[in-house]
């Protein structure tokens, strides 16, 4: 009786152990390799939710061409120490992680839509195209020379060198990591940045760009229509950093260093003229330039100047030239910018 008893407990601990198993690795998971292109696609072709496939031992590079596509619950692993060249469209759904090298060529295109991480060396090239719409996690050396379009989330922890353009429309967090960029960034997201380094490149801030740690502009152009937000240090060497929208902002304790650090960009100007009688055949004419910027300040400069009664002639005041037509002494028949 004790017997069958304890034979009963060993055969139920079994039936629970097998199905923690069952659970834990579903039976139809595998895991592949492949060292060839035709290799991977005939494992692309028949996976299945779980499975994962590795890229590896690839003899002489891997050149993809045509459409690959990683469904959803599938995990593709490369740690070829050759590069794998993409030269047609790669779409992700499932998961790719990179540990080897990765180039995009020649119009090849990868489409991210699932989860794409970088733990070595990731390179945009001639032509290529990254796009993101969901999640890419960058933690190893990314190259980017001609386009990545982000409308999700970027995360970097090491570093980016973008010397093509970069469009953001969704979220950028670079905590960790170094953005030196040497080409063209259009923010139409948020930009958040530990440490971001725009070396003779092309900034153009439609949204908010946010500085928490050191924001480096060494002989670059930064267009804000937006906000830069500065809560750290920001340092303007020979840059360029043009406000034509809501301005840059940031705590007391932000420090701001360099020169020219910010151009309140005017979006257009009005011109007035006023005339003070004196004594003799000359007179005082004021000139009133009223420059309105894109923040929404104004700024008004006079230009006073000594001129016959009842003259009429063209005066260059600042960077106008400016035509005023006097009568009576102290009468403004006309006032008007020339080219």
């Amino acid at each position: 009786m004790k017997r069958t008893r304890f034979m009963s407990q060993v055969l139920a601990f079994a039936l629970a152990l097998s199905f923690v198993v069952v659970l834990s690795l579903p039976a139809d998971a595998a895991e592949v390799d492949a060292t060839t292109l035709l290799e991977l696609q005939k494992a692309l072709s028949s996976a299945q939710d779980g499975d994962v496939i590795n890229i590896t031992d690839v003899a002489n590079y891997m050149n993809v061409t045509g459409e690959l596509t990683i469904p959803d619950g599938v995990t593709v692993n490369n740690s070829a120490e050759k590069y794998v060249y993409i030269y047609g469209e790669l779409t992700i759904y499932g998961a790719f992680n990179n540990y080897g090298a990765i180039e995009i060529k020649g119009k090849g295109t990868i489409g991210n839509r699932g989860y794409f991480a970088n733990y070595h060396t990731f390179s945009i090239l001639d032509n290529g195209m990254f796009y993101n719409s969901h999640a890419f996690y960058n933690s190893g050396t990314m190259v980017n020379n001609w386009t990545f379009d982000n409308y999700y989330l970027f995360t970097n922890d090491n570093y980016l060198l973008n010397q093509g353009t970069v469009y953001n429309h969704g979220i950028i967090r670079n905590y960790g990591g170094n953005i030196n960029n040497a080409g063209i960034i259009k923010n139409h997201g948020d930009l958040t940045t530990a440490y971001f380094s725009n070396h003779s490149g092309i900034i153009e801030n439609y949204h908010v760009i946010h500085n928490i740690d050191h924001f480096n502009n060494a002989f670059g152009i930064i267009n804000i229509y937006g906000k830069l937000v500065n809560d750290a240090y920001f340092s303007n060497y020979d840059g360029t950093v043009n406000n034509f929208g809501d301005g840059v902002t940031g705590p007391d304790t932000a420090k701001w260093d360099g020169n020219a650090l910010i151009n309140h960009v005017k979006a257009y100007a009005e011109v007035s003229a006023s005339v003070v009688k004196l004594t003799g055949n000359q007179n005082l004419l004021i000139i009133t330039i009223t420059e309105y910027l894109y923040d929404g300040s104004k700024v008004i400069t006079n230009y006073p100047m000594m001129i016959n009664n009842n003259a009429a002639g063209t005066y260059k005041v600042g960077e106008y030239k400016v035509y005023v037509d006097t009568k009576g002494n102290t009468q403004i028949r006309a006032c008007h910018f020339v080219p």
